[in-house]
């Protein structure tokens, strides 16, 4: 198997995205909110709309089952945010045995 180390490439450095760098946009309101529906029927996490919490732009609250998510984020973020927050809640709690069916 061929491996490159990124000094043995040229171009214009790739670009970064980090906290600081929000994803603006609402081209994804159609799976923000099927994303939601799914969240919150298949395994009752409520998605909540909350003021920005130290910088995080949503975070998931395993005491009361909810999905906090910042009212001032940009729909795109939001969906980004709901996918990374659904993981926690996944991972970090007993929701993987608790699934319903859909409706």
């Amino acid at each position: 198997m061929t491996v490159f180390d990124v000094s043995q490439t040229d171009g214009d450095p790739l670009p970064t995205l980090g906290p600081e760098h929000p994803i603006e946009g609402d081209r994804h309101q159609a799976l923000f909110e099927r994303l939601r529906r799914v969240v919150e029927r298949n395994h009752r996490i409520q998605v909540l709309p909350e003021e920005e919490r130290e910088g995080a732009r949503g975070f998931f609250r395993p005491s009361t089952g909810e999905i906090a998510l910042s009212a001032s984020n940009s729909v795109d973020q939001n969906t980004k945010t709901l996918v990374h927050e659904y993981a926690h809640a996944l991972l970090h709690s007993d929701l993987v045995g608790r699934s319903l069916p859909a409706e």
